[in-house]
Formats: structure tokens, C-alpha cells, sequence
């Protein structure tokens, strides 16, 4: 069996390719591609919540300035009651070893403050979630809508303080040649969406949550029967839905 390349799977995650016919029956038979979507499409829905104002931000002035002091500093020679030798050290032969050094110490230090800064503005700047108790467990029950017959339980876990997974599964659902099965979460007007990924085959799925994404806001769970054309949109047709119990 021919899986799909890396690349192939990306782009089906991001829905920015469509999938031949011949190629569609491959995905969703496939568990192994079909995992590798899922994967993909939790990192690109994560991506997706971030705002202008997560980005890193530039560390204040007075950073900039202890770091040119301290620059500064190595270039002093230090005092000492000693007599000039006429004969210089070996290591003083090296007068840039030392403000190369605190360059390059100086520039790992911007590294991680602009590194904690992006995230300090992320949590700072995202939806914090109610505070919830590790090891907590819900269950919501899906039921169906564009298909009557199918039912689905949707298990919500706090695996840590900043980890949720959700372990998605339903029956009855039909089976259909170029098309599959994607997992969301909704606001209630059902006018904001976010992808969690594909439904297996056999109907299960587990999903880890964006962090920061609130389940009081999108507290509607939705599987979308969507076709294979590369589309990022919800299809507008629901094989099933509920609402997260918290």
C-alpha cells in the first residue's frame, strides 16, 4: 500500500489541495494516513487561534542598555598594584576573546527573553479556560442531525493543568466515496469554528484541545461529513452534534 508523502498530508491539513477520486478511497480506509491528518490538522487548528498580539515582543530599552554595559565592562582592565610586565600574557594577545564571548552570551539572553516574551503575550493575550481539576472527566452525547440514525459520545479529559483531550466516538455513520468525517468545536450561533481534526473510519477519534480555547465559548461539538476538494470550510452538513458538558 502507497501512503501519501509528507508534503501530501500537510497540505490535506491545511485543506489547501484537493484529493483525487482514486486517491480518496486510499484516506479514508487508511489508518495510518488518516492518524497522520488528524496529527497535523490539531497543530494547524492551534496555529490557527493565534492573534496579531501573540507574536513576541521586542524586550524594553533597559535591556538593550545592560547589555551594552556589560559589553562595555569586559573592554575595562582591571586595577592591580602589580608592576607592568614587559612581556604580555599569551591569553592577552586575544583583546576580542572576551567581548565575543559576552556578545554571544549577550545575544543568548535576547534569545530567551524574546522567547518568554512571545510567551508571556500568548498566555496573556489568549482565552484562559475555567480552572479545571487534573484528572476531570465529562461526557457529552451527540446526536444525529443530517444523519438521523447516527450517535456519538464525546469524553472530555484534563489529562493536566494545561492539557485536555477530547475522545470522540460515533455510530452509524455511512460510509462515502471522496468524502469524510471532520471533528469541530462551534460557538452556539455556530458562526466561529475550530478543526480538531479527522474521525476515524471506524467513527473514533481522540483530539488534544487548543490551550487557551474555552469550552464555554465553543461549547458545541459538530461532525461534518466534508468532500475531498481541498476546502478548509465547514461543508454545512452535520452527521451529529452536541454540547460540551463541563
Amino acid at each position: 500500500m502507497t501512503h501519501y508523502d509528507d508534503t501530501t498530508l500537510a497540505l490535506i491539513a491545511l485543506g489547501e489541495t484537493s484529493v483525487a477520486a482514486d486517491q480518496a478511497a486510499h484516506l479514508s480506509t487508511c489508518a495510518q494516513c488518516r492518524a497522520e491528518v488528524a496529527k497535523l490538522g490539531a497543530v494547524v487548528a492551534t496555529a490557527r487561534t493565534i492573534q496579531g498580539d501573540d507574536y513576541p515582543v521586542a524586550p524594553p530599552d533597559a535591556v538593550w542598555k545592560r547589555i551594552v554595559e556589560e559589553i562595555h565592562r569586559d573592554d575595562v582592565p582591571p586595577a592591580s598594584s602589580a608592576p607592568v610586565a614587559d612581556v604580555l600574557p599569551v591569553a592577552s594577545q586575544r583583546p576580542g576573546r572576551g567581548r565575543w564571548a559576552m556578545s554571544l552570551a549577550a545575544a543568548a539572553v535576547v534569545g530567551l527573553l524574546l522567547g518568554a516574551g512571545g510567551t508571556w503575550t500568548f498566555a496573556r493575550t489568549a482565552t484562559t479556560p475555567p480552572p479545571t481539576q487534573v484528572g476531570q472527566v465529562s461526557v457529552s452525547i451527540l446526536r444525529g442531525l443530517d444523519t438521523p440514525a447516527a450517535t456519538g459520545q464525546a469524553v472530555l479529559r484534563s489529562d493536566s493543568a494545561h492539557m485536555r483531550t477530547m475522545t470522540l466516538t460515533v455510530e452509524h455513520l455511512a460510509a462515502w466515496p471522496g468524502a469524510f468525517y471532520e471533528v469541530w468545536l462551534m460557538d452556539l450561533a455556530h458562526n466561529h469554528l475550530v478543526a480538531l481534526g479527522v474521525l476515524g473510519a471506524d467513527g473514533r477519534g481522540v483530539y488534544t484541545l487548543p490551550v487557551g480555547l474555552s469550552l464555554t465559548e465553543y461549547s458545541a461539538i459538530d461532525v461534518s461529513l466534508q468532500p475531498m476538494n481541498g476546502s478548509p470550510e465547514h461543508s454545512g452538513k452535520s452527521a451529529v452534534r452536541g454540547t460540551v458538558t463541563t
